[in-house]
């Protein structure tokens, strides 16, 4: 999978999502986005959600790699330190895959907005 990184711009935490044309696994991609001052992206949205998938899209790609990793207890957690909160579970759940977010895997967006996981 590609790595979809989101880097602050601003202290006001403006964001702004970068695409890495670089195939890698989720710790690369995640030490990729580190390096660029960002971590892969978090999103608090459906909008977001479907920024992402767009921007997949104009690239011509079907998947990348996303901040959000399911803990074999705990529950979802994003890379970045982004809360889960209710309404974050929510637009997740709207938008899982079939296979939905499985325990000790990271996660991943299509181009059509559809999110899960894998190892």
């Amino acid at each position: 999978l590609y790595a979809l990184g989101n880097v602050s711009l601003c202290r006001a935490s403006s964001v702004t999502f970068v695409f890495l044309e670089t195939e890698q696994n989720f710790e690369d991609a995640e030490t990729e986005c580190d390096g660029l001052g960002g971590n892969l992206a978090s999103f608090t949205s459906e909008k977001d959600l479907d920024e992402l998938a767009e921007i997949l899209e104009d690239n011509s790609v079907t998947a990348a790699w996303i901040g959000f990793f399911q803990e074999s207890f705990g529950g979802i957690k994003f890379s970045d330190g982004t809360i889960v909160d209710d309404e974050i579970e929510d637009v997740i759940n709207l938008r899982v895959d079939a296979e939905g977010v499985q325990p000790n895997e990271c996660g991943f967006i299509t181009d059509n907005g559809i999110i899960g996981s894998a190892d």
